[in-house]
């Protein structure tokens, strides 16, 4: 199972980074990551979402809001597998995201995301993850105004 979902992550990554400058946005195996319904949990709020129309009509909009910050790239610098049962896993993600600001000037940041994923019929697929407080954070390292 750990291989399968490292290579899930792995095929994660690549999607986002195709999808970032001038990239397609593949709609149909983005969405097919996430369970029917999954959970975001920040400093700020938890949220539940439906893996449905709304929610596929939401995803170009996300990476354009990525694009248009100056993200570059999303790269896995470590993946921690801990297998829960035959089914879960917990896996803690190590991003590293390039950014290239409005001046000019490049960026790396890193990142950790914690991950529950389940399998189902042989496909992994993201049911919860968490992360720390974005907004702040993007705001702390001057890629969006501050509030």
């Amino acid at each position: 199972m750990k291989e399968s979902i490292a290579q899930f992550f792995d095929d994660y990554a690549r999607r986002f980074n195709e999808s970032l400058p001038g990239g397609v946005v593949d709609i149909e195996k983005t969405a097919a990551c996430f369970a029917a319904s999954f959970i975001e949990s920040n400093p700020n709020k938890i949220i539940c979402t439906k893996n449905d129309e709304a929610f596929k009509a939401s995803i170009p909009h996300g990476f354009e809001y990525y694009r248009s910050i100056g993200l570059q790239s999303m790269k896995i610098c470590s993946k921690a597998i801990t297998i829960l049962d035959d089914f879960h896993a917990l896996v803690k993600v190590h991003w590293q995201s390039l950014y290239i600001k409005k001046e000019g000037n490049k960026m790396e940041l890193g990142f950790d995301i914690h991950y529950m994923v389940r399998r189902e019929n042989n496909q992994i697929q993201i049911f919860s993850y968490t992360s720390g407080d974005e907004q702040e954070f993007l705001e702390k390292h001057g890629l969006v105004p501050y509030k």
